[in-house]
């Protein structure tokens, strides 16, 4: 997908302090995007640069350990947070994303009798891409 590195949460806990200290020698990423929420906040504020950005976009987990203000404010990090648009703004995105030629990431494709399996497979959190769900075969 060309990405110059991955990694997975569940093998590097400390995958904030591994990015940084690792992956960019000290200096940290550009932006995170976190889609974890406040089980993940403090490691997208470890890998994050100094005047970096942490986009909030949502949350996947329900454990709160908490923000600590004193690693929010020494991260140098500005944080933002986005929110999902409305029909008008989907369909802009969808006539930019056609014009543009981009293809999406497809992991695997799941007919609709068999939605139960595309869930299980999302739920491992092995894919890499989308899990698709076709309505018709």
């Amino acid at each position: 997908m060309g990405a110059d590195h991955i990694v997975n949460y569940r093998d590097i806990p400390k995958w904030g302090r591994y990015i940084k200290d690792d992956i960019t020698g000290g200096a940290g990423v550009d932006c995170v995007v976190e889609v974890g929420g406040p089980a993940t906040i403090n490691q997208s504020l470890e890998a994050v640069r100094w005047g970096g950005e942490v986009v909030l976009v949502g949350f996947l987990s329900s454990d709160n350990p908490g923000i600590d203000y004193f690693h929010l404010k020494g991260s140098g990090a500005v944080v933002r947070s986005v929110a999902v648009g409305d029909r008008p703004m989907l369909e802009g995105l969808v006539r930019a994303w056609t014009a543009s030629g981009l293809k999406p990431v497809i992991d695997s494709v799941f007919p609709f009798a068999h939605a139960r399996e595309a869930f299980d497979h999302l739920m491992t959190g092995s894919h890499v891409g989308k899990i698709v769900i076709t309505l018709s075969d």
